[in-house]
């Protein structure tokens, strides 16, 4: 590898058969944006097209689209898959495009150090680039990054910095480590239909928070180290925020403490762990904490209060399949000497460190 040669290849692979009926709008924005970028923040790279079983009806790409008369410091190689190769695999006839096939022809023939193989309808963000500008990705290591979900009318030929900030306020959702979620067109995670808080809260349910599970008809939430929930500010005299928690197996399935901090990480305070034994009583052990700040810092820290569930908010409660005070049962937990037995098992929850919010979030 020379100096000359790409620090990063960006492998794709389409055919021009109007997949999504909004292909080649798609597939231009994405050349547009990767092209432009590559020239704002002076990164070597190369864009392999794989042209996979090209209609022979419709134009290649080379002529459908749009290519600018100077691309550096981003190479263009599109590599073609003519229709007698595609023909020589299994469900040919059903399967126009084998994706993955193609990619490893792209990331086979790349010449950058490092490679990217993503979607003809991906806009990298300015962070990234210019995280990738500056050399210093490792080998021998994958990389990941969340992907938000966009509406279709990305301005093709604007600016790349026009074409972001209609991303940033036309979003739709988000595909993170946690799962998949739905957001507003201004980025907050949207309250499930049935979920541990009711949709009139306006509560949100940002980074550290998995999507609604069920057990046992009860719905439940699991959460990681440094959850973020964003809570409005209530109208009206002060209200409490209750939280119920029940650890699990990233705790050891052992109470926790648990602790409140501002957007700035000071701490405001903490709930020791509840102390519960073996032979405690079923039912509730509680701690309380209220914010020591009145007026508008009170407001800021409801805005987007941080609950780290490392070793440590608002309410803090455990309970073990008894009674509420209605009377009521409030279902049985979902672990089983100090082992998970959710539906979850073995693809996903032991994965996933923190505790189990189990029933409701409300205000008292």
């Amino acid at each position: 590898m020379t100096d000359t040669d790409p620090y990063l290849s960006v492998v794709v692979t389409s055919r021009n058969d109007d997949h999504g009926q909004t292909l080649l709008r798609r597939m231009q924005t994405f050349v547009n944006a990767l092209i432009g970028q590559c020239k704002r923040h002076d990164l070597r790279a190369e864009l392999v097209l794989v042209e996979w079983n090209p209609p022979p009806d419709r134009p290649r790409f080379i002529e459908a689209l749009r290519w600018p008369e100077k691309t550096d410091p981003c190479q263009v190689r599109i590599i073609e898959v003519p229709p007698e190769l595609h023909q020589r695999f299994r469900y040919s006839e059903n399967l126009p495009l084998f994706q993955m096939i193609a990619k490893n022809v792209g990331i086979r023939r790349a010449r950058g150090r490092f490679i990217v193989a993503t979607n003809i309808d991906i806009l990298l963000s300015d962070e990234l680039m210019r995280a990738l500008a500056r050399g210093q990705l490792r080998r021998g290591r994958m990389y990941r990054i969340d992907r938000h979900d966009v509406m279709t009318d990305v301005p093709v030929f604007a600016d790349v910095t026009e074409q972001l900030r209609y991303c940033e306020t036309h979003l739709l959702r988000l595909n993170c480590r946690e799962g998949t979620f739905e957001l507003t067109p201004d980025g907050r995670r949207i309250v499930a239909a049935e979920d541990i808080a009711d949709a009139d809260m306006a509560v949100s349910f940002e980074k550290g928070w998995y999507p609604v599970e069920r057990w046992h008809g009860e719905v439940y939430r699991w959460v990681g180290q440094d959850a973020v929930l964003a809570v409005p500010v209530p109208t009206g005299p002060p209200r409490a925020l209750c939280l119920e928690i029940e650890p699990g197996p990233g705790v050891s399935n052992r109470p926790f403490e648990l602790q409140a901090r501002d957007t700035s990480g000071s701490r405001l305070g903490r709930v020791p762990p509840a102390n519960l034994s073996d032979d405690a009583a079923p039912g509730w052990t509680v701690r309380a904490l209220t914010t020591p700040y009145r007026g508008r810092r009170a407001a800021d820290f409801l805005r987007s209060a941080h609950l780290e569930f490392s070793s440590h908010a608002l309410l803090l409660g455990r309970r073990s399949g008894s009674p509420d005070a209605g009377g009521n049962r409030v279902g049985s937990s979902p672990f089983q000497d100090g082992r998970c037995v959710c539906p979850g098992e073995g693809r996903h929850c032991h994965a996933r460190a923190g505790a189990a919010l189990r029933a409701r979030l409300a205000w008292l």
